[in-house]
């Protein structure tokens, strides 16, 4: 049985004194690819910025490994972003557009691992393969590249970093219908080889169901209902039938 890599526990989170989230309380598995579906302002991604500091910790605990980690000092907030990565929806903002690619990629090998110069070319060419990119990407900047090529760079360096988790916000919903169906089946086949956990984000609760393991339900900042995917019919909430609703014939 796969043990507990990420626990919250009755988690109340916002920004400036506004709670949006209210006592969120579920657990993510090793290896586990766990979905999070709701509409827009549901609170999904503010669940990502608490679990990544960009959000305020108002009550509550979230747990890595069985460590509380909501208020770590720096070092240790630094620390634990190295197991924790998040892609967000517009990998275009994540990149610093005067950085050719060999140097974000390069960046947390630096930081984290003190590679020498030609340690992390070769690293880097390693981890283009893994996302199927070729070596000649590297000398480009990110507006040369398509979106679906970006997010595999931002997967590249969440690789680049050995996170233990990787959150996903709304990664696919810039791209199209086959680009989608790319970034998928690649974020399947790498939880497969490096034992990655996922929590993927979406208002799309066909494409979670296609690739999770479960699925949470959110509403107006809550947890209404979790269920499998192979279980989505038999949901009981009134709000996860309006999600199937609006793409399967229920």
């Amino acid at each position: 049985m796969e043990k507990t890599i990420l626990e919250i526990q009755d988690l109340s989170a916002g920004y400036h004194q506004k709670h949006i989230l209210k006592n969120l309380s579920f657990s993510l598995k090793e290896n586990e690819i766990l979905g999070i579906v709701g509409e827009s302002g549901s609170g999904k991604s503010t669940l990502a910025n608490a679990i990544t500091y960009f959000a305020d910790i108002y009550e509550g605990h979230i747990l890595f490994r069985g460590k509380d980690i909501c208020h770590p000092a720096s070092e240790e907030k630094r620390n634990i972003r190295k197991h924790i990565q998040m892609i967000i929806q517009d990998s275009k903002t994540s990149f610093n557009p005067s950085m050719k690619i060999k140097e974000y990629i390069a960046e947390p090998l630096k930081n984290f691992y003190q590679l020498k110069k030609e340690e992390i070319r070769k690293k880097s060419i390693e981890l283009l393969n893994m996302v199927g990119l070729e070596e000649n990407i590297l000398e480009r900047y990110p507006k040369q590249l398509s979106g679906g090529q970006r997010q595999r760079i931002a997967i590249t360096r969440a690789l680049a970093i050995q996170a233990d988790i990787i959150i996903c916000d709304e990664i696919t919903s810039a791209l199209d219908v086959s680009i989608q169906k790319q970034i998928i089946s690649l974020l399947k086949e790498l939880g497969q080889k490096q034992k990655l956990s996922y929590i993927f984000i979406s208002h799309d609760i066909a494409l979670v169901s296609e690739l999770c393991d479960r699925i949470l339900i959110m509403y107006q900042g809550e947890i209404v209902e979790t269920l499998k995917s192979s279980e989505l019919k038999q949901a009981k909430h009134f709000h996860t039938k309006e999600l199937l609703a609006s793409v399967f014939k229920i």
